[in-house]
């Protein structure tokens, strides 16, 4: 792609156009993890996902409002379907972790629908987009691993509990060093993050180790992209 040739090129990429090429690699992972548990609708809306970062961080010129904005409706809507699937088989199952995973994922595509609506849009607010969509989308991921009883095990408590407090003080970090110049998406990040870190300490209160743990490793990626937003 030529996004990564300019990397190799030594060139260095805009804030956007380096947060959405590290999506992309995250994007590569989760497909292959998604194959790995025979989720191949889950894989191959990873790799669409995948692709349409690549071609957004190929355009020097920037997104074309009409084209994103289609792009982002339609991401959505097929998000939405997801989302009501699985939450079907989440009630049915009365699994509450997994219940509680849909309804992050369902706080995630309400994020990444609030930015799809928000004009003029940039590859900031294209990173953005794809950060909460990518989010919501791993959420879902993990809830079909509970129901499918094929989640990886989750880490013991005290483990769970330092990296708890590893995520308080990042938040903390992150938080004092922004500014009031900061990108306003790097500004939604950060609050999800937050928001992230309530429902983790919440879930590792209830005895929800699974939800914990996603919940505060995706926590983490939302400060890094948030930081390459901002700088």
């Amino acid at each position: 792609a030529r996004a990564e040739e300019q990397l190799a090129a030594g060139n260095t990429p805009r804030p956007g156009m380096r947060a959405l090429l590290g999506q992309a690699r995250k994007l590569a992972y989760d497909a292959e993890a998604a194959l790995a548990r025979q989720q191949y609708a889950q894989a191959q809306r990873y790799i669409t996902s995948g692709r349409n970062l690549i071609e957004a961080t190929s355009r020097s010129a920037g997104i074309p409002a009409l084209e994103f904005e289609k792009q982002c409706e339609a991401e959505l809507q097929q998000l939405q379907r997801d989302v009501q699937e699985v939450e079907t088989r989440a009630q049915e199952s009365s699994r509450s972790e997994a219940q509680t995973l849909v309804e992050l994922a369902r706080r995630s595509y309400a994020a990444a629908e609030r930015i799809c609506a928000r004009r003029p849009h940039t590859l900031r607010s294209v990173a953005a987009f794809r950060m909460m969509a990518r989010v919501a989308q791993r959420f879902l991921l993990q809830a079909e691993g509970l129901l499918q009883e094929t989640a990886a095990a989750a880490p013991d408590r005290e483990t769970l509990r330092q990296r708890l407090q590893e995520l308080d003080a990042t938040l903390e970090e992150v938080k004092s060093s922004s500014t009031a110049e900061e990108s306003g998406f790097a500004r939604i990040l950060i609050e999800q993050a937050t928001e992230l870190r309530n429902r983790a300490q919440t879930a590792y209160q209830a005895g929800q180790l699974n939800v914990s743990f996603e919940t505060a490793t995706i926590a983490f990626e939302l400060l890094r992209e948030a930081l390459k937003l901002s700088n």
